[in-house]
């Protein structure tokens, strides 16, 4: 700290001070934060899905950004099991991981009958089921 000037030596005590304080102040993020975050993000992720693939007027079904689509988001279900290091809870995203797969599945099986999209009243029912099982999913984490 000899070679810094005096307010660049003032704010490297202030970043100590602040690094020793803070873990006391409930402002570090555990593991169980971070959890509930990923979860969260992913429920967006699939909810998401099913939202944009819900029967509106002048939908056209394109399956090539579908299956882009799909891809990407299972990346980042993938992404979050390998970063996930509690066994536990890399087994509940490894569930919701299977369970976005079968939401895609529904949607690429009523494209290839010739019903693309499915209703609002159906979304509504997947979103329900959808969001029980990361509502558990959030429970279990904690």
């Amino acid at each position: 700290m000899k070679n810094l000037s005096l307010p660049l030596r003032r704010y490297a005590l202030l970043l100590i001070l602040c690094a020793a304080l803070l873990p006391g102040t409930g402002c570090v993020i555990t593991g169980k934060d971070k959890a509930r975050s990923t979860v969260a993000s992913l429920r967006t992720v699939q909810m998401s899905l099913i939202d944009d693939y819900t029967a509106a007027e002048g939908k056209q079904w394109e399956a090539e950004p579908f299956e882009e689509r799909v891809k990407k988001d299972k990346a980042q279900y993938d992404k979050a099991i390998a970063a996930e290091k509690a066994g536990s809870r890399r087994e509940l995203l490894r569930s919701l991981s299977s369970q976005y797969s079968r939401s895609a599945t529904i949607l690429r099986r009523r494209a290839e009958s010739g019903r693309p999209f499915v209703s609002p009243k159906v979304a509504d029912e997947m979103k329900k089921f959808v969001a029980a099982d990361y509502d558990r999913a959030m429970q279990a984490g904690e």
